[in-house]
C-alpha cells in the first residue's frame, strides 16, 4: 500500500471489502493518523515569528543583494569597462569562489558555537551574524562605488568577493538555526523561507535595474548596504539580549543559597 495515500486507500478498501481492510496489520495505526492539510500560507506564517523574522531578513537581503549584484554586473562591465561577453562570464567567478570557500567556514563556525551554547540556538548565530554585518555592507559599497567611478576592476572583484563570502558565511548558519528552532516544522519553515527568498530576490532584480539605471549602481548598492546593515544590527541586538538574559540567569543560580542539609 502506497504510504503517501494509505489513509485514503484504506478508507476506500473498508467500503468495498471490510474484511480485507481489517486483515491489514497496520490498519488501526493508519486510521489513527488522519492526514491534515494545512493552509498554503502556513509556511510563511512560521518564518514570521519573532525569534526567526529578524534573522530571516538578514539572509533575505543578503541573498537578494548577491543575486541583484550578479544581475547588474554584466551591464556595468559592458558599458563602463567595455568587456566582451566572454570576459563578463569569467567575471562571475569571484562570488562563486567566495561561496566555495566561506560556506563551509560558516557552517563550521555555527557548529562550534552550537557546542558552546547547546540550549540557546540563537546564540549560535553570533559570529556568523557579525561577519555578515561587516562583510556584506562593506562589499556592496566597495563594488558599487568602484563600478560607479570606474575604479580598477580588481576593486570591483574584491567587493563582489566580499558580497558572496558574506552571504555564504551566514546562510548555512541561518538554515541550521531554523532547523533547531523548528525541529518539528523544519520542512514547513524551510519552504516558507525559500518562497520568500525567491519572491523578494526576483522583485529586487526587476526593481534593481530601474533603480540603478536612474540613480547609479553606486547609490543602489549603498541603499542595499544600509538595508542589510540595519537588519543585521537588529538581529545582533536580539542575540545580545538573549546572551544578557542567560548571564543573569547563571548569576542568579550561582548566588542562590545552597539547600540546608538536616
Amino acid at each position: 500500500m502506497s504510504e503517501t495515500h494509505q489513509y485514503k486507500t484504506l478508507e476506500r478498501l473498508r467500503k468495498t471489502d471490510p474484511a480485507a481492510a481489517e486483515a491489514i496489520t497496520e490498519a488501526q495505526q493508519i486510521l489513527s493518523h488522519k492526514p491534515k492539510f494545512g493552509s498554503p500560507w502556513e509556511p510563511i506564517a512560521v518564518v514570521f515569528e519573532k525569534q526567526i523574522l529578524s534573522h530571516l531578513l538578514v539572509g533575505l537581503i543578503g541573498f537578494a543583494a548577491l543575486v541583484s549584484s550578479q544581475t547588474e554586473l554584466p551591464s556595468v562591465l559592458s558599458h563602463k569597462y567595455g568587456l566582451t561577453p566572454g570576459l563578463i562570464g569569467v567575471s562571475m567567478l569571484p562570488t562563486g569562489i567566495a561561496g566555495i570557500i566561506f560556506a563551509p567556514v560558516g557552517g563550521r563556525i555555527f557548529d562550534r558555537a552550537a557546542a558552546r551554547h547547546p540550549g540557546h540556538p540563537m546564540l549560535r548565530l553570533t559570529f556568523n551574524n557579525w561577519l555578515s554585518l561587516v562583510g556584506m555592507p562593506v562589499g556592496l559599497l566597495v563594488w558599487g562605488c568602484a563600478a560607479q567611478t570606474r575604479t580598477h576592476l580588481a576593486v570591483v572583484f574584491i567587493g563582489l568577493f566580499m558580497v558572496g563570502g558574506s552571504m555564504c558565511v551566514y546562510f548555512p548558519a541561518f538554515m541550521g538555526y531554523l532547523s533547531c528552532v523548528k525541529q518539528h516544522q523544519a520542512s514547513t519553515a524551510s519552504s516558507g523561507q525559500n518562497a520568500l527568498l525567491f519572491v523578494i530576490s526576483g522583485a529586487l532584480v526587476m526593481a534593481g535595474s530601474a533603480i540603478s539605471g536612474s540613480i547609479g549602481i553606486g547609490w543602489y548598492c549603498s541603499i542595499m548596504a544600509c538595508l542589510h546593515f540595519s537588519f543585521a544590527v537588529i538581529a545582533q541586538v536580539q542575540i545580545s539580549r538573549v546572551r544578557v538574559g542567560e548571564r543573569r540567569k547563571q548569576s542568579g543560580q550561582q548566588l542562590s543559597p545552597a539547600p540546608l542539609v538536616q
